[in-house]
């Protein structure tokens, strides 16, 4: 009799060979559920642990950092110090430790866990919003909490990556992130109905807001530079005083968040705690400045937030869509602001 494999739906036998009885791989979930996007992936439970990337970071600093010093004094025996150079690398440590993190991933839920610590469970239908930070990875749940992690230094932590941006909504997308599931699904979602008519949440780059507050950091500190060694040439610290300031506002003005609906738009400050909005019932016109660098919103009070041109392509391009779409359907003017 021949090698029988698995029974198929009808109840006939598979032959061995048969492709059919092939315990797929962990990629094939991966294709198959980019291919489907409906369909769970075929693991029931995927860990992800910290690779070897982690344990560099922990053990390759301290020793090369000796090597240096040695180098640096020879013959001349170890300096008194020489230990207290291991303090600097107590930061890296930390964030060691911050990066050693395990991840889990299931059909319905995510979780996180530290050595010697209890898993953080998060379902997946409380992800309100996944963003991408460079090589970070940051959720942000319904309740208001975030947690971020690295693929990058987790074992398979491509998969993950995959995994993750194909089983959370096109709502819970944003940015980067949507633009990489479309690329994945091999079509464009923001032509698809409900992918982003629910919502969208846009922000600067954090790269700007990180200049700015490089540029107010380095502006305060030439300012009490010049008032401490040479208070007698104190006029020349009105430079670096409104470099200080100006870069202050453009953090502040960088740092906000828009998020825009069927129901209006909502603009949130995350550093002066502001949260202002308005609805498309209250909207008499949107008004774009010159190179698109704001949106004014005129209601019965105006509302002023960021605009396309400060903004990444992908991102700019979906609030166009977006706020051109809503405009549209609420019968509201949206023109470049008039000169006066």
């Amino acid at each position: 009799m021949d090698d029988c494999g698995a029974m198929d739906a009808s109840g006939e036998p598979v032959p061995a060979g048969d492709p059919l009885s092939r315990e797929p791989a962990p990629d094939d979930a991966v294709v198959f559920l980019a291919a489907t996007r409906s369909a769970p992936p075929l693991a029931e439970t995927a860990l992800y642990r910290p690779g070897a990337l982690v344990a560099v970071i922990f053990l390759i600093p301290p020793g090369v950092s000796a090597l240096v010093l040695a180098a640096l004094t020879p013959g001349t025996g170890a300096p008194v110090w020489l230990p207290l150079t291991l303090l600097l690398w107590v930061p890296i440590m930390l964030a060691g430790w911050v990066m050693l993190r395990g991840v889990r991933l299931t059909r319905e839920e995510i979780a996180f866990g530290r050595p010697l610590r209890a898993w953080w469970v998060i379902p997946l239908n409380a992800i309100e919003r996944l963003e991408f930070h460079g090589p970070l990875m940051t959720l942000v749940t319904t309740s208001g909490r975030t947690v971020s992690f690295m693929p990058a230094l987790l074992r398979r932590g491509a998969q993950l990556r995959r995994r993750l941006l194909l089983s959370l909504p096109a709502q819970a997308l944003t940015g980067e992130a949507r633009a990489e599931a479309q690329r994945l699904l091999g079509r464009d979602m923001l032509q698809e109905s409900g992918a982003e008519g629910d919502a969208l949440t846009v922000r600067p780059p954090r790269w700007s807001l990180a200049l700015a507050g490089a540029l107010a950091l380095a502006g305060a500190l030439a300012l009490a530079a010049i008032m401490i060694w040479a208070p007698a040439i104190s006029w020349v610290a009105l430079a670096p005083g409104a470099l200080a300031l100006l870069s202050l506002v453009a953090a502040l003005w960088l740092a906000q968040e828009v998020f825009i609906s069927h129901r209006g738009v909502i603009v949130r400050f995350p550093l002066t705690r502001v949260t202002r909005s308005v609805t498309w019932d209250e909207l008499v016109a949107i008004e774009r400045a010159p190179g698109e660098v704001a949106l004014i919103l005129r209601a019965r009070r105006t509302l002023i937030c960021v605009g396309p041109g400060l903004l990444g392509a992908w991102e700019a391009r979906g609030m166009r869509e977006t706020v051109n779409r809503y405009a549209l359907e609420h019968g509201t003017p949206v023109a470049p602001r008039a000169r006066r």
